[in-house]
């Protein structure tokens, strides 16, 4: 993680004493997962939107983090489609069978997946992923339950939760150094917690958890991030825990209340180093053709450039924010054009994570094949740019062709107000580049 210059500011002893009260009635509350789910009739790739009316069974996984233990909740009845909630959409995820006791279940945009056997009432198998090969492996390990998330969580009382607001300055800590971030928790309708971290370059997306005692779980489990915390509270009134990221990453995180909160400046980490000369490119798309930000067909138009990756949850936000707006503006407006950094070494490796992006979300705009998924190598990609920090990064580019704004990494609907800020500075910034004073439909 980048290393940042952060502050804090301990808590009030009103605040830490709040804090203690509220664990302490936690344990007094219960919490009743919901009994039963009926399959969505919204879901993600709303492009091919259809109505399911059946029920799903409910089951309640496990995938082996080293020591720990990350849960995800997903719905499957035994045919080919199984769901998983994402924020507020549902995914449909493809379940293909080898004879009846043999399973894998993928993800659409992604590739990873979960190859199971059912043993019983049981399913056990090994969360992979494709990309990373063979050897990549997470033990998982699932069965029907209507049990909580975290079995043994108390429904919080939303009055008094001290949790509540994007009030906390966060520090994380690694092999590699310290990174500053923000967090907001929130009360869930659940009754347990719900929340994200805000860092330089993007947000940690949606988590999910619950107080135990007096320990806060959040987990995060989307086909890409499998993400766990837990933290305690200090007697300042601090939180200190642990944060565990898929097989092997682990670090610690402090945070502490700040009215302020942690902001990161997103437009002005990355810069265009030379602003005299056109900013230009040209990669291969993913029929093999060479195209360039100033071919014949887009000149004259307003460009986003998107730098992304297939393997990012938070370019995968913003692809389904521009799809959106996309269809919001028309497609006069603005001419999007991603610049895929994708994992292997061959630009055949390379195309697999966008061929089966594009056809999961039905992406209208060319996606082309910039390199492998390194930003040393995206750096050296783009050099009209100081440095590619973040996955997402969005360039908004003039119709005579100039960069006229940088946007580092992505904030999405996870973080609530940051995501409709953004939403609203999208506006503004199309207005002034196209000209067009509203767009053709619906509101950012």
């Amino acid at each position: 993680m980048q290393i940042f210059p952060f502050s804090t500011h301990l808590p009030t002893a009103l605040a830490a004493g709040l804090i203690k009260a509220v664990l302490s009635l936690c344990l007094a509350h219960s919490f009743v997962a919901a009994q039963s789910v009926a399959l969505p009739n919204t879901i993600a790739n709303d492009q091919k939107e259809k109505v399911y009316e059946q029920p799903a069974y409910r089951w309640r996984a496990e995938l082996a983090l080293g020591d720990a233990r990350l849960p995800w909740i997903f719905y499957w009845d035994g045919g080919d489609t199984a769901w998983t909630a994402d924020g507020a959409l549902w995914v449909p995820l493809s379940v293909k069978g080898s004879g009846d006791q043999e399973f894998t279940l993928s993800w659409p945009y992604f590739s990873t997946y979960v190859a199971f056997q059912k043993q019983g009432a049981i399913l056990k198998g090994l969360f992979r992923d494709a990309d990373r090969g063979a050897n990549y492996g997470i033990p998982f390990t699932a069965e029907r339950s209507q049990a909580a998330l975290f079995p043994g969580s108390a429904a919080l009382p939303s009055d008094v939760l001290p949790f509540l607001g994007r009030d906390w300055t966060v520090s994380f800590s690694d092999a590699q150094g310290q990174s500053p971030a923000a967090a907001r928790f929130e009360y869930s309708s659940d009754g347990g917690v719900s929340g994200t971290f805000l860092t330089p370059t993007g947000d940690y997306r949606f988590l999910q958890g619950a107080v135990i005692k007096d320990t806060l779980h959040l987990a995060a489990m989307d086909g890409s991030h499998l993400f766990l915390f837990t933290a305690s509270v200090q007697p300042d009134g601090s939180l200190s825990g642990q944060f565990r990221s898929g097989a092997t990453y682990r670090a610690t995180w402090t945070a502490y209340r700040d009215p302020e909160g942690y902001k990161a400046d997103a437009e002005h980490q990355t810069w265009e180093t030379d602003s005299q000369t056109p900013f230009r490119f040209c990669f291969p798309d993913l029929q093999g053709r060479i195209r360039c930000l100033d071919d014949p067909e887009w000149q004259g138009k307003v460009r986003i450039v998107q730098i992304m990756g297939t393997w990012c949850p938070n370019c995968l936000d913003e692809t389904r924010f521009l799809l959106e707006q996309q269809a919001r503006w028309g497609p006069e407006a603005f001419q999007v054009i991603a610049l895929a950094f994708e994992r292997g070494s061959t630009a055949e490796q390379w195309a697999k994570g966008p061929s089966r992006l594009t056809a999961a979300l039905d992406i209208p705009w060319p996606i082309l094949l910039a390199g492998p998924a390194d930003k040393q190598a995206a750096s050296k990609a783009l050099p009209a740019l100081n440095a590619v920090l973040a996955y997402p990064t969005t360039l908004f580019v003039d119709k005579q062709g100039k960069i006229s704004r940088i946007h580092t990494g992505f904030n999405g609907p996870a973080t609530g107000q940051e995501f409709a800020n953004f939403a609203q500075t999208f506006d503004r910034t199309i207005r002034q580049l196209s000209g067009l004073e509203t767009p053709q439909s619906g509101r950012p």
